[in-house]
């Protein structure tokens, strides 16, 4: 094999698949995706209330809510901005602050500020909001206070939102799209136009091209994934070691992507199998919508040992030494993947000699 030529193809591959409908719907479906999620379940289905304030002078209220984290605060550069956000419900409660808030409260003074309310802002919402100012303003004031109250949850608690419940199967659409579509559609479409068979009289070889086809495959399934990652706020400090597992999720796609295209006889065909490998390759990213149901079953599944791993190490900071075990399944899928390849371009190779 050609290093060289495998760069050359790479780049013939990426001008002829610039124009492919598969290979523009790869790139921008999971990114529209993951901004449409970030959009709806980012804040509005959150289940925390939204809490706005404009102060005219520092104060220490803003760290103590923050603190508490029961709330979602914003905080504002201008009053009229705070007051246009309450009207349309971007903030359910709006505090306007008076300069030297904090002194005056500390000193008994009696102040005045500006609460703004949505009209259309729930009780439970509204109370909640009310119940957590008051608090921090005790606190802020040095007020002493001989009781409190400590929250015991009972059953089973879901802190997730509907954003990070999505997450994996963003990840998992973001990462085999690229890596399934792009290689299967080019190599059907090169079968159906017979120029397979002319790499024969040249001094590329079949395996040379496969292997452009996967590393287009790759790079489109590491790029999306990153994107996907990046929109969703989902970066851990680990950088190297998230690339790297990214970019062995996407080699995984892109090698099913090149065998599906080989045994694929037409796209229809094709399809067909990926619809018909729906559950399998989707299924971690629909349990995780599901919190009820247990890992384990998730376990199943192979696109769980791309996600988990990349989830791990965005979301928790795990290491690698924490991962080794699902990293060593993840290779050995890659491995696998890539023995049957080659075996099958072998055999290619033998069938377009026996046919010359």
């Amino acid at each position: 094999m050609s290093l060289q030529r495998i760069v050359v193809l790479l780049g013939k591959e990426a001008r002829l698949n610039a124009t492919n409908v598969f290979f523009a719907y790869s790139i921008a479906m999971p990114i529209v995706l993951s901004l449409l999620v970030g959009l709806v379940f980012g804040d509005i289905f959150s289940g925390m209330p939204r809490l706005g304030i404009y102060a005219e002078g520092e104060t220490e209220l803003l760290g103590l809510l923050d603190a508490k984290g029961s709330l979602q605060v914003r905080v504002y550069e201008s009053p009229d901005v705070l007051r246009g956000d309450v009207r349309r419900g971007a903030v359910q409660v709006g505090l306007i602050l008076p300069a030297g808030f904090d002194q005056a409260l500390r000193r008994g003074e009696v102040t005045r500020i500006h609460a703004l309310r949505w009209g259309e802002a729930s009780l439970r919402d509204l109370a909640l909001i009310e119940t957590a100012v008051a608090d921090v303003m005790v606190e802020l004031a040095g007020i002493p206070t001989p009781v409190q109250v400590e929250a015991v949850p009972l059953g089973k608690v879901q802190v997730a939102s509907w954003s990070q419940r999505f997450l994996p199967l963003l990840v998992i659409m973001a990462v085999l799209l690229g890596g399934l579509l792009v290689p299967a559609t080019s190599l059907i479409t090169e079968k159906q136009s017979r120029t397979l068979v002319a790499v024969t009289t040249t001094p590329t070889t079949l395996l040379e091209v496969y292997a452009s086809k996967v590393l287009l495959g790759l790079l489109i399934g590491l790029f999306t994934g990153w994107a996907t990652l990046f929109l969703n706020n989902a970066f851990g400090g680990q950088a190297a070691l998230l690339l790297g597992v990214l970019g062995l999720g996407a080699l995984a796609a892109s090698l099913l992507g090149a065998l599906l295209g080989t045994l694929s006889k037409d796209m229809d065909t094709f399809i067909a199998v990926v619809k018909g490998l729906g559950l399998l390759l989707w299924g971690p990213g629909i349990l995780a919508l599901i919190p009820q149901v247990p890992e384990w079953v998730a376990r199943i599944f192979p696109t769980y040992y791309i996600v988990d791993p990349v989830l791990q190490i965005s979301q928790r900071g795990a290491g690698f030494s924490e991962l080794a075990g699902e990293l060593a399944i993840l290779l050995a899928l890659v491995g696998t993947l890539l023995l049957a390849l080659v075996h099958i371009v072998e055999r290619r190779k033998e069938k377009m000699a026996l046919a010359e």
